[in-house]
């Protein structure tokens, strides 16, 4: 059975938003990165962010004054994915990803496919490559996000 009943909750191409564009990350990541929902859009009502992006390169994200640590009214999560079928959780590399923010401030370090709950007003990142061997791929998603991208700068 085939149809267009549903064909409003398929998106099939990625924005790839100018301002979502960071030329510093541009050298170790897909950028603008693939961007399947912000809020609103395209799917009216979803009120979620999607974006996938590839690493494939030693790099840090979140070490840019533009771009600092950060908190949102909204819980995030990120899933990082190793790509070897062979061992799935040998992610290709390592990750640091840091959560809290002055003292409280916490390292994580990880080399396997591994994903992180961000509770809303936490401040999060920055996230560090090393030792990439093999692309792997980071998926973000924004839960309940509403229907615009409000991002709170907050001090180390």
């Amino acid at each position: 059975m085939t149809g267009n009943k549903y064909a409003k909750y398929v998106v099939n191409k990625a924005m790839r938003p100018k301002d979502f564009m960071d030329e510093m990350a541009a050298s170790f990541m897909t950028m603008p990165p693939l961007i399947f929902l912000n809020g609103d859009v395209p799917i009216e009502g979803s009120n979620q962010f999607l974006e996938v992006v590839w690493i494939w390169a030693e790099g840090a994200a979140a070490v840019n004054p533009d771009r600092p640590p950060h908190s949102h009214e909204f819980d995030e999560l990120f899933v990082f994915l190793g790509n070897d079928p062979e061992d799935p959780d040998d992610l290709g590399g390592e990750v640091e990803f840091w959560l809290g923010e002055k003292n409280d401030t916490e390292k994580y370090s990880f080399t396997t496919s591994t994903s992180i709950f961000v509770p809303r007003g936490l401040v999060h990142l920055p996230m560090i490559f090393k030792n990439i061997r093999r692309p792997f791929l980071l998926v973000t998603v924004g839960i309940n996000m509403g229907k615009e991208w409000v991002r709170a700068k907050a001090p180390r």
